[in-house]
């Protein structure tokens, strides 16, 4: 005669779900009490181990993987024209991304305004890296990009990059962003004057490489960018701040 089970609860968690992601049929809920079972004499059952690891190594996790740029890394140009190997200079750190081009006339001083104002809310102690992306790599040679940080005093620890077009093109496809150039015209010098239509974006990357979140770059809340790097250092580390 088999003996009954009783069903209990052994852990509850909030899933860290990013908000655009919607709970399909059949899927775990943020809030739900995880379940093992018992037998009478109170033996846990083993074939229902590898289900309760997998959901309580689920509390706490982080933003999902959204890519992972260690399959592609690019090489670029920083503003002093050294060569930085993305996403290997930054291993082991924590990684703001923005994207920008210098001739932008209103969303790329947005979004460097606010990765400034991102910053501002981020410890120190966390030695998190900031970092602007230019996708016009026509115009925006280093000595552009070195003047660019001076205009909008960013701190020198701050990198600006620029490079061949097909590594840039290889990054900002990992990374979602589109870009159109509209028509070109000539000033009297001779210097193309146009515009570049592009993703409005700032992306959250581990140390691992890997982008964990996205955010709208002109409207990113600070706050929720300083959660998730919190949860970002607290995952990689165990240490909570």
């Amino acid at each position: 005669m088999r003996t009954p089970l009783r069903i209990f609860p052994v852990a509850r968690c909030r899933f860290n779900r990013p908000d655009n992601e919607h709970t399909g049929a059949g899927s775990v809920s943020r809030d739900q009490p995880l379940f093992a079972a018992r037998n009478k004499q109170g033996i846990l059952l083993r074939v229902g181990l590898p289900v309760i690891g997998f959901l309580l190594a689920a509390c706490g996790r982080g933003p999902a993987v959204e890519a992972d740029l260690t399959r592609r890394p690019v090489e670029l140009l920083d503003q002093d024209s050294t060569v930085v190997v993305v996403p290997d200079a930054f291993r082991g750190q924590i990684v703001l991304v923005g994207y920008i081009y210098t001739h932008c006339p209103d969303i790329c001083p947005m979004i460097t305004a606010r990765m400034l104002e991102i910053a501002r809310h981020i410890p120190d102690s966390l030695l998190v890296r900031y970092v602007l992306v230019s996708f016009d790599p026509e115009r925006d040679r280093p000595h552009v990009l070195r003047h660019y940080a001076r205009v909008y005093e960013l701190p020198e620890s701050w990198r600006l990059l620029t490079g061949p077009e097909s590594e840039l093109q290889a990054l900002l496809d990992l990374m979602g962003v589109r870009t159109r150039r509209s028509w070109t015209s000539f000033a009297e010098n001779g210097e193309p004057v146009y515009f570049i239509d592009h993703t409005d974006r700032i992306s959250l990357l581990d140390g691992r490489g890997r982008v964990r979140r996205h955010y709208e770059g002109t409207t990113a809340d600070p706050e929720r960018v300083r959660r998730d790097v919190l949860t970002l250092w607290r995952e990689a580390t165990g240490v909570e701040l």
